[in-house]
């Protein structure tokens, strides 16, 4: 956890952003390809 938090205060805030919401952004496309191949399937 204190890595984490040096690391906060330390690297450049966009580096930061891409580096954090890339996982959760490509998560919710995941998500949201799966639930379009669940309504093909089932609407079909």
């Amino acid at each position: 956890m204190k890595q984490l938090t040096a690391r906060l205060g330390e690297e450049k805030i966009s580096k930061l952003l891409v580096n954090l919401s890339l996982p959760a952004t490509i998560g919710m496309m995941v998500n949201a390809l799966y639930n379009l191949v669940d309504t093909i399937f089932l609407d079909g």
